[in-house]
């Protein structure tokens, strides 16, 4: 993998698990986010959260290591549906508490904070405010990563 930067200051590169999104390789979105707090990706294109999200301090999640994101992605079990994108992030943001993916499904409910053991963001986490997905990661290149 190659480090990538559009020469954008605050820009630098980080890796995102992403599910298929209407069987096209060029659209994908949230892994584990549904409902009005989904992101939808295309390749080469830069999203953000929804604005609502952002006021109240979510933004985009990625992580910070190839390592990490396939760690991630070997926990969901989801293997046939999802993929690694080696990614352009944009100003990082710190993390704000965990909460569940289907506790912000809609803009109108509230956030509610997860219990253990689920209570941190998985290892690598990070937030930015804008994310680009650039190269998808072979998945023999994830396995390899991947500790037994």
């Amino acid at each position: 993998m190659t480090t990538v930067y559009s020469g954008l200051p605050g820009a630098f590169t980080a890796y995102k698990v992403v599910a298929f999104y209407e069987d096209n390789d060029n659209r994908w979105c949230s892994s584990t986010v549904v409902g009005d707090a989904r992101v939808v990706y295309e390749v080469g294109q830069p999203a953000q959260a929804p604005g609502w999200l952002a006021v109240l301090g979510y933004f985009v999640t990625a992580f910070d290591s190839l390592a990490h994101a396939a760690q991630y992605w070997d926990k969901l079990g989801l293997k046939g549906h999802c993929a690694v994108f080696a990614c352009e992030g944009l100003y990082a943001e710190p993390l704000p508490p965990r909460t569940t993916p289907w506790s912000i499904r809609r803009r109108t409910d509230t956030l509610t904070s997860l219990e253990v053991p689920w209570l941190v963001w998985p290892e690598g986490t990070i937030m930015v405010q804008r994310l680009t997905l650039l190269e998808r990661v072979p998945e023999a290149t994830i396995r390899a990563l991947v500790t037994v």
